[in-house]
């Protein structure tokens, strides 16, 4: 496929040069010169002209990302998620498996397409598992430090490099064994889910933490994506973590020949420096970092793209 647009893409240019020099012959007023090359021009990239002239108008018009309160211990969150829309069986499956390890996180709420919400917790924990939690994290506090002293080995090579290198490893394998005995201890446990009819009828959670899409004007929708990520704290109603983020289209030039079922492009940029990604990791919601929470079984790309391309939900 790459071939083939660079082959058009020459042809393109061929026509064009052919055409503009008919146009050169044909009347020597330079307005219509002038006009016939910016066509040819603009034809192929106008778009990516006026993306960018939209990024830096949002740039300048949205806010920017921001964590106000750092919170490692919600102990209940409902995910609102009117983007998919809504946790569907497997969506909900992975949330519980990811996040829900009943310390830092007890209860899980979650919207699904069908308008219900279900709530996840575990019951009957046993002791063991808090005793192990606590093992683990302190395990893992210490191979985060050696981590750190690998690295700058690494970088260096002083004499003990390797009985560090060594360490490090042994250290990484046993916390993969802890790791899983842990998750091991825990699905032992009975998970409970209740569905209720709507959010109302809910028990009050901690945290809301919802995911919007951002309706741009009919015009800008044509050229950028955009969503909103906020963190709400139930009890005062503050907002206490917000992310915009907007993202281009493929260009004309360049069309999605690569991946292919994508509704924006996934080598695009965020238009401001100042948008992130709100990362919630399990730790509970102190990082922005690139995206990397797995919430959903089917990406959100390939999701937007069935739901507005394919016309499918």
């Amino acid at each position: 496929m790459p071939m083939i647009l660079g082959a058009a893409l020459l042809v393109y240019i061929l026509v064009a040069i052919g055409i503009y020099k008919f146009v050169k012959q044909k009347t020597d007023n330079k307005w219509i010169k002038r006009g016939a090359l910016a066509f040819f021009i603009l034809l192929p990239t106008y778009d990516i002209i006026i993306t960018n002239t939209l990024g830096a108008y949002y740039c300048l018009t949205t806010p920017s990302t921001y964590v106000n309160k750092k919170v490692e211990y919600p102990i209940s969150i409902y995910w609102e998620d009117n983007v998919y829309p809504g946790f569907d069986k497997k969506d909900r499956e992975l949330m519980v498996k990811n996040y829900l390890n009943d310390i830092r996180l007890k209860v899980m709420a979650l919207n699904a397409p069908d308008g219900k919400v279900y709530v996840y917790q575990y019951k009957d924990v046993s002791q063991e598992y808090y005793q192990l939690a606590e093992e683990y994290a302190t395990f893992s506090k210490e191979l985060q430090k050696l981590r750190q002293e690998f690295k700058k080995a690494t970088d260096s090579y002083p004499p003990n490099w390797k009985e560090t290198r060594d360490k490090y490893l042994s250290m990484d394998k046993e916390n993969d064994v802890l790791r899983n005995k842990l998750s091991a201890l825990l699905n032992s446990f009975e998970l409970q889910e209740t569905i209720y009819d709507d959010k109302n009828a809910m028990p009050q959670m901690n945290y809301t933490v919802t995911f919007n899409e951002v309706r741009l004007n009919p015009f800008s929708r044509k050229f950028l994506y955009s969503d909103e990520t906020k963190i709400i704290e139930n009890q005062t109603g503050n907002t206490i973590a917000y992310n915009r983020s907007d993202s281009p289209f493929f260009y004309n030039i360049a069309p999605d020949f690569a991946l292919g079922n994508r509704y924006y492009s996934p080598w695009g940029w965020e238009i401001c420096e100042s948008q992130s990604y709100l990362y919630y990791n399990g730790d509970g919601f102190k990082y922005i970092a690139s995206y990397g929470s797995a919430k959903h079984a089917v990406d959100l790309n390939i999701k937007l793209y069935n739901k507005y391309i394919k016309g499918k939900k």
